[in-house]
């Protein structure tokens, strides 16, 4: 997750198309489906807590 999150910063130009994406992405799986959404993080915070 990381990892891209530095490609990313790497390319500005498709990491700002990525990012909408990705964000709209979040928004769709928010909305529809919030435990999906819930889940999608877990790990993310379960790895920043470590």
């Amino acid at each position: 997750m990381e990892k891209k999150e530095k490609q990313i910063l790497d390319n500005p130009v498709d990491g700002l198309i990525g990012k909408r994406l990705f964000s709209n992405l979040m928004l769709t799986i928010q909305s529809k489906l919030p435990l999906f959404h819930l889940f999608l993080y877990l790990p993310i915070f379960v790895e920043r807590l470590r």
